[in-house]
C-alpha cells in the first residue's frame, strides 16, 4: 500500500509542477503526455516501463506489461493501461476520457501482496499539480471530478492480514482539494461542498489479528459534505440522502460475534424545503453473548439463561429549521424475549439561527479548553428553547422476572417479596431528594410493575412548552419544583 501511494505521488504530484513550466506541454496529449511522465518519474528515481505500446490515436494509447517501481524491491505489475482522451487542458488540467486498468499485482513473495482485477476512470478531470491546487486560495477551483470511479477484485495482504473488496464504485463525483476544518478563513469561505452522486460498495472482507469483518454491500447516495464546520448546520443534516447497508458480521478467532442484516438511514428536505426528517431502521441485530471473554458477565448471562439476542432498532425524527420545532417521533430498541426500550420528544424555538449559535458557541469552547464561559454564553440560546413533551418507556418481554429471581437469590429471598418490598427500598433511596410526592409516584409504578410486568413509563408533558432555561436554573436553585414545572409523570402498565 506504500508503494501505490508513493508511486502516484512520484509520477503524479512531483513531476506535473515541472509539466507546468514547459512551454510545449500544452500541447501534449496520449503517449507524448505518457512519455514526459516517465521522463519525470525517472527524474524522481522510480521507472515506468512497458513491454509494447499502441497509439489507438493522437490522444489515445494502450501500454501492455507495464512496470512502476520507486526503486524499492516490490514494484507494481499491470496487464494493460488503457487511456483515451488523455491531455493536458489549458496549464493546470489533467483530463482523461477512459482510464482502464487491467490485472493490477506485486510480484509473489512481495512484502506486501497487492492484487486488483481492474481500475475504470470515465470522464476525469484532475489538476496537474496537486500540491498547488490544494492551498486555501485556490481549493475553489481547482478541484478533482470524474463521471464513474470503479476497482474490481481488490485484495491487500501483509503479515497474514487480509482485505479484499468484490467491487466498489463512485459516481458523478466533484471533490475539493482540500477542506479548512481546522480554523476559519476567509479564502476557504466559497469552496463548494464534496458532492458525489453514489458510492457502492459489494463484498467487502478483513482478516486482521484485531478480529475478522465483512460486509455484504454498503451504498450511499446524494453525499454533500460541507468544506467548513462553520458553515451553515442546515447543511450537515443534508450531508446524504440515503445510507444502506447489508450483512455485517464481525468476530474474533473465527468465531462470529455480531451481525447485522440490514441497515437503512434515509434524509429527506425534498418535500418541504423548511424541513429535514430522518428514518434510520436496522433489522435482524445479532449479538452472541456466550463469546464475550468477561467471566462476571459470563456468570451473570448463564445465571439468565441468555445465550443470542435479535432486535432491531427504528428511529424517526424530524427538524423544522423555519419553525425550530425538532422532534424524535420514534426511537425504539427492540430484543427478543428481553423487552423494548421507547424514547420519544420534541422542542421547540431551535431555529437555524439558534443552531447556528450554539454550534459557534462549541466551536470556541472547543477552541478555547471550554470552561464556564461556554455555559454561561449558551444561557441566553437555551432561553430560546422550550421543552415541548419528553417520554421513555421500557417494555418488558422476559428480563425484569429473570432479573428478579437472580437477585432474589442472592438476597435469600423469594421473587414475590423482592418485588412487594422494591416500592420501600425506593422511597428511601429518594428521601434526599425532598420531593415526597414524586417519590410515592415512582414507589407506586415500581411496585406495579415488578408485581406483573408489563411497561413502565416516564414522560414530560408540560400544558404549554416550558423554556429549557428555566428547567436548567430550577435544577440548581430548586429541584424540587421541576416534576410539576415539566408536568413529570411515572405510570405502569398503561
Amino acid at each position: 500500500m506504500r508503494l501505490i501511494k508513493k508511486s502516484s505521488s512520484m509520477i503524479v504530484s512531483a513531476s506535473v509542477a515541472t509539466l507546468m513550466l514547459t512551454s510545449s506541454a500544452f500541447a501534449l496529449e496520449g503517449m507524448a503526455l505518457v512519455d514526459f511522465f516517465v521522463k519525470k518519474a525517472a527524474e524522481e528515481g522510480g521507472t515506468i516501463s512497458w513491454t509494447n505500446a499502441e497509439e489507438l490515436s493522437s490522444d489515445s494509447v494502450v501500454l501492455n506489461e507495464v512496470t512502476l517501481s520507486d526503486g524499492g524491491k516490490d514494484p507494481i505489475n499491470i496487464k494493460s493501461v488503457r487511456l483515451e482522451g488523455f491531455k493536458m487542458v489549458g496549464d493546470d488540467r489533467l483530463e482523461v476520457r477512459v482510464f482502464d486498468v487491467q490485472g493490477v499485482a506485486t510480484p509473489d513473495g512481495a512484502r506486501e501482496s497487492i492484487k486488483v482485477g481492474s481500475v475504470r476512470i470515465n470522464d476525469g478531470s484532475f489538476p496537474a499539480d496537486p500540491e498547488q491546487a490544494a492551498r486555501p486560495e485556490n481549493a475553489a477551483k481547482h478541484r478533482v471530478s470524474f463521471g464513474r470511479f470503479e476497482v474490481n477484485g481488490f485484495e491487500f495482504m501483509e503479515r497474514g492480514n487480509r482485505v479484499s473488496v468484490t467491487s466498489s464504485s463512485i459516481e458523478d463525483a466533484d471533490i475539493p482539494m482540500k477542506w479548512d476544518y481546522d480554523r476559519p478563513s476567509a479564502d476557504a469561505g466559497d469552496v463548494p461542498p464534496m458532492k458525489i452522486g453514489r458510492i457502492t460498495v459489494n463484498g467487502v472482507d478483513v482478516d486482521a489479528d484485531g478480529g475478522q469483518f465483512a460486509m455484504g454491500s454498503f451504498l450511499l447516495s446524494s453525499l454533500q459534505v460541507p468544506s467548513k464546520l462553520s458553515t451553515n448546520v442546515s447543511d450537515w443534516l443534508k450531508v446524504m440522502k440515503v445510507m444502506k447497508v447489508s450483512n455485517i458480521t464481525f468476530g474474533m478467532g473465527g468465531t462470529r460475534m455480531f451481525s447485522l442484516g440490514s441497515g437503512e438511514t434515509s434524509l429527506d428536505s425534498d418535500t418541504n424545503p423548511d424541513e429535514v426528517s430522518q428514518e434510520t431502521k436496522f433489522e435482524d441485530i445479532n449479538l452472541d453473548l456466550t463469546k464475550i471473554p468477561d467471566r462476571q458477565f459470563q456468570a451473570v448471562r448463564g445465571q439468565l439463561g441468555y445465550e443470542k439476542l435479535n432486535g432491531r432498532m427504528v428511529g424517526i425524527g424530524s427538524w423544522n429549521m423555519k419553525t425550530g420545532r425538532a422532534a424524535v417521533s420514534e426511537m425504539k430498541l427492540d430484543f427478543t424475549d428481553v423487552g423494548a426500550l421507547d424514547l420519544t420528544y420534541a422542542i421547540t424555538g431551535y431555529t437555524v439561527e439558534v443552531a447556528q449559535r450554539i454550534q459557534q458557541i462549541q466551536l470556541e469552547a472547543a477552541a478555547n479548553g471550554g470552561g464556564d464561559q461556554a455555559m454561561m454564553a449558551l444561557m441566553p440560546e437555551l432561553t430560546k428553547l422550550k421543552l415541548e413533551s419528553f417520554a421513555f418507556k421500557f417494555t418488558d418481554a422476559s428480563i425484569t422476572n429473570k432479573l428478579l429471581t437472580l437477585q432474589a437469590g442472592q438476597m435469600g429471598q423469594t421473587p414475590e417479596a423482592l418485588a412487594g418490598a422494591a416500592p420501600m427500598f425506593v422511597q428511601m433511596g429518594m428521601q434526599g431528594l425532598n420531593m415526597p410526592q414524586l417519590s410515592e409516584m415512582v414507589a407506586k409504578a415500581v411496585g406495579q410493575f415488578l408485581s406483573s410486568p408489563k411497561n413502565i413509563e416516564v414522560a414530560a408533558r408540560p400544558a404549554a412548552p416550558v423554556p429549557v432555561s428555566e428547567i436548567v436554573g430550577a435544577g440548581m436553585a430548586a429541584p424540587q419544583t421541576i416534576p410539576g414545572m415539566i408536568n413529570l409523570q411515572v405510570v405502569a402498565n398503561q
